[in-house]
């Protein structure tokens, strides 16, 4: 595969996939960063230019969910797959800045505990983004989002994203 170039002509197919393993600390009565459930996503992507400057990514994702069997008062926690979708369309000023603007959307991923249903959760978002590669290996990304919509979950007025990407 051919790295993208500023200008070039390109489409990229590619599939990724992510496997969680229930690690961490985990606690059924008080907050914790552990979910004790495995999951898995699979994203689709599908990257290609649209005119000299101008390209399109999109992509998709599904996760599945293993179950939590140690949920508040040893209630089984299960949750159904979720899904998200997106699109960007970029504008590469340079071979080393881009700006972006695009939407995302998911929904899915309603728990069921101790037998009772819950309710899938969505949302949409809008955002913006400028990328700037700061060495051949090293990028800084700001993005910049605002909910569209949020059902059965909380809706942000505006997320900020800062990120600085190593590449090896």
């Amino acid at each position: 595969m051919q790295p993208l170039t500023f200008g070039g002509d390109y489409r990229y197919f590619g599939i990724a996939t992510y496997l969680t393993l229930p690690t961490g600390d985990y606690s059924s009565t008080e907050p914790s960063l552990g979910t004790n459930r495995w999951s898995m996503a699979i994203q689709p992507a599908f990257l290609f230019n649209v005119a000299p400057n101008w390209s399109v990514d999109l992509v998709g994702d599904v996760t599945i969910y293993g179950d939590n069997d140690d949920g508040l008062g040893g209630a089984t926690v299960e949750k159904d797959p979720s899904f998200t979708a997106l699109g960007w369309v970029n504008y590469h000023a340079s071979e080393k800045t881009t700006v972006s603007i695009g939407a995302t959307t998911s929904w899915g991923g309603a728990e069921t505990v101790g037998g009772i249903q819950g309710v899938d959760v969505k949302s949409t978002t809008v955002r913006a983004a400028w990328s700037q590669l700061l060495t051949p290996t090293s990028q800084f990304m700001m993005e910049v989002g605002h909910d569209v919509e949020a059902e059965n979950t909380f809706e942000r007025d505006t997320t900020v994203t800062l990120r600085l990407a190593k590449f090896f």
